[in-house]
């Protein structure tokens, strides 16, 4: 019997010592899911899962629509102008050259010319005549007035005096709308109308002046004064106005974006590719800038303020759409919304949701899915 008092005594003391320990060990907790179903059918998130998420709040817009066009880079009205050499002649001297900047009044070129010599000329004697007929009327006057003869002397000086001064005072407006002045013989000087830069020069020393075709010897432009001309389908032609912002991008010149504004919209379809013209005009220069650059510009359409949400928060369920809105701290409740337009990256919410409101924006599509297995 001793022999098996011992083994038995030792069996016991281990057991013991095995539930004492056990008994010491804390119970082990259920982990929290990651997702869970409440009551009220809202998704309930884990604490540590909430920092994963993105949210955006519902806010309100007055952008109704961008609209996209094509056109090109052009000189505002008023900010070219075309220089003529007004008499036929020889160019003597051309004094500037293609992308100079000129002053107002500066001398272009100089040229001789037996037309201007002979205007000149006229002017001169139309000048002398004048003196003679309004001694004559004065000498006629005084006879007059002794009844030496009749009045009727006077009234032809006087006309022929009409005549004359109507030829001289024609002959002067003409020098005038030149920009050339009486005095001198047959130089013609050349001036630039305004500051600006030359873009275009089509004469040289020793050509003859007279162009059948009319074309300007000189072009002088403002060159930071420039606009786009776009064209913008037919179906947008009622949305646009002007005053409107307007967003420019120039491809030539990169990921560049320039402000701009609507100065004007065609109020007529061209038939031809069924588009609608518009221009619109910088906010502010940009020396980077040049005429018959290509580019593309975004007209953004106003309005009444409407409630809005970026794009990627809205998902479409059969037929319907619905987002994920916050409630309290850990809790989503899915909610159908109706929406109206497209802006860019958003979309107007015409119900469903009001302003403030939070909505999920990122791991919308999985959060979604997780509901549905719950439910």
């Amino acid at each position: 019997m001793l022999k098996w008092i011992a083994p038995l005594v030792a069996v016991l003391a281990g057991s013991l010592f095995l539930l004492g320990c056990r008994a010491e060990r804390p119970p082990s907790s259920v982990e929290e899911a990651p997702y869970q179903l409440t009551v009220d059918g809202t998704l309930r998130i884990r604490e540590d899962l909430m920092p994963m998420l993105r949210f955006a709040k519902v806010q309100k817009s007055n952008i109704l629509a961008e609209l996209p066009g094509v056109g090109d880079i052009a000189f505002a009205p008023g900010a070219m102008v075309a220089v003529r050499i007004p008499f036929d002649g020889i160019v003597e001297s051309v004094e500037v050259f293609a992308g100079q900047t000129v002053a107002v009044d500066q001398v272009l070129a100089r040229i001789r010319s037996s037309e201007l010599a002979k205007m000149r000329a006229d002017i001169r004697r139309l000048t002398a005549e004048l003196g003679g007929e309004y001694d004559a009327v004065k000498r006629a006057s005084v006879l007059v007035a002794k009844e030496a003869i009749s009045n009727r002397k006077v009234v032809e000086l006087e006309a022929t005096i009409g005549g004359l001064e109507a030829q001289r005072t024609g002959l002067l407006v003409a020098l005038r709308s030149a920009r050339a002045t009486e005095e001198g013989e047959d130089l013609f000087e050349l001036r630039s109308p305004r500051a600006g830069q030359v873009i275009q020069r089509k004469i040289d020393p020793g050509e003859h002046a007279h162009d059948p075709a009319h074309e300007p010897a000189f072009v002088v432009v403002d060159p930071h004064n420039l606009i786009v001309n776009a064209s913008f389908p037919e179906r947008d032609a009622p949305l646009l106005r002007e005053g409107f912002a307007c967003r420019i991008e120039v491809p030539s010149l990169g990921q560049v974006c320039f402000e701009g504004q609507v100065r004007s919209v065609v109020q007529a379809i061209d038939p031809t590719n069924r588009t609608v013209q518009v221009s619109c005009g910088f906010n502010s220069p940009d020396r980077r800038l040049r005429a018959a650059m290509l580019a593309r510009v975004t007209i953004v359409v106003q309005g009444v303020d409407l409630l809005v949400v970026p794009r990627e928060s809205v998902l479409l369920r059969r037929d319907m759409r619905v987002v994920l809105v916050r409630r309290g701290d850990r809790e989503l409740e899915r909610r159908p919304v109706v929406v109206g337009s497209s802006v860019a990256a958003t979309l107007e919410i015409s119900s469903g949701l009001s302003e403030g409101e939070e909505i999920v924006v990122e791991g919308a599509v999985l959060l979604d899915g997780e509901l549905d297995r719950l439910l």
